[in-house]
């Protein structure tokens, strides 16, 4: 998928230009996603994961678009897992 095929996936989901500006940073130059450390960190990570979830297909794990989903549910999962002990 090109970037700017991406980019409107990414609008069409609903994400503003900046956060569509910070997912295109993930998924093209930063290895990994950075550690969700606030309540407001996670509900803006789970905002994204939904939105964008959704427009990756389910066996779809090798795109820049898909490893960002599945490395920002693992955060996501962190942060739930960390919040229940």
């Amino acid at each position: 998928m090109q970037e700017q095929e991406l980019r409107k996936l990414i609008l069409a989901a609903g994400l503003s230009e900046g956060q569509v500006e910070e997912v295109i940073r993930h998924l093209w130059i930063v290895d990994e996603i950075p550690q969700i450390n606030t309540t407001a960190a996670y509900k803006a990570a789970k905002a994204r994961y939904d939105l964008i979830s959704g427009f990756v297909p389910p066996n779809d794990t090798h795109s820049p678009a898909a490893r960002y989903i599945i490395a920002l549910g693992a955060r996501l999962i962190d942060w739930e897992q960390n919040r229940m002990r």
